[in-house]
């Protein structure tokens, strides 16, 4: 089976039309959307792979009484609340801490 391909000369790699980031006609400097600034900081920075929280409750044990050593997954998580496209507002956390860290700055 065959899959269809793009005529379009935007999206073809090395072409003079094919932008991206800054550079695209799409791109909002201010008040980009909340999947758009996430987005932006995987693809600048890549998934999030690490919990930064001093205080991570890993390794703990789960409801059942099973040794949970790592967390499942992690997330980056906007510290200021203004998702700016800055990755100083950011920090890599686990699922639970960033529940957590968003539950506590939100008063």
């Amino acid at each position: 089976m065959k899959y269809a391909q793009s005529k379009s000369p935007i999206l073809k790699k090395g072409h003079k039309y094919h932008v991206f980031a800054e550079n695209h006609p799409a791109w909002q400097k201010e008040n980009p959307s909340y999947r758009a600034v996430h987005g932006w900081i995987r693809s600048r920075h890549g998934k999030a792979n690490k919990c930064e929280n001093e205080n991570c409750i890993y390794p703990r044990k789960s409801a059942r009484g099973e040794l949970l050593v790592k967390p499942k997954s992690f997330q980056w998580a906007n510290i200021s609340g203004e998702y700016k496209r800055d990755i100083a507002d950011f920090i890599q956390l686990c699922a639970s801490c960033h529940k957590k860290f968003d539950l506590n700055k939100v008063k």
